[in-house]
């Protein structure tokens, strides 16, 4: 309430932890309309949007939208190499890791051959 609704820390970072709570619930409608709210909400380049579109990209494979989650990734992976300006940075890698991840669960194997990267997860610190 007092920071408001728009404020980048409500959109970029709340929502999307709520969307998660509710995913964990089984509302995935919810969730997943939470997540279209906060990418409305945060500006449309940066690493915010990059890292939100990677975060509901992931929530869609899990619902097995296989579609709607490679085009969230495909844009998060655009966004954060523009952002970053390098293709090795953590934020980078990881987008290529959940689009590697969602063509290994879809079955196309050629495709995530395409972003395969090392094992391991990028904590941010």
């Amino acid at each position: 309430r007092t920071l408001g609704p728009r404020h980048p820390v409500i959109a970029g970072a709340r929502m999307p932890m709520l969307a998660e709570i509710l995913s964990g619930q089984g509302r995935y409608a919810e969730a997943d309309r939470t997540y279209e709210d906060a990418i409305a909400r945060v500006p449309s380049t940066g690493i915010v949007p990059g890292e939100a579109r990677r975060a509901s990209g992931r929530l869609l494979a899990r619902q097995q939208n296989y579609t709607r989650a490679e085009e969230q990734l495909r844009q998060s992976l655009a966004l954060l190499t523009s952002a970053y300006a390098r293709s090795d940075h953590p934020n980078v890698i990881e987008s290529r890791r959940a689009l590697m991840e969602l063509y290994q669960q879809w079955g196309k194997p050629a495709l995530a051959q395409q972003y395969r990267v090392p094992p391991g997860t990028y904590v941010a610190y």
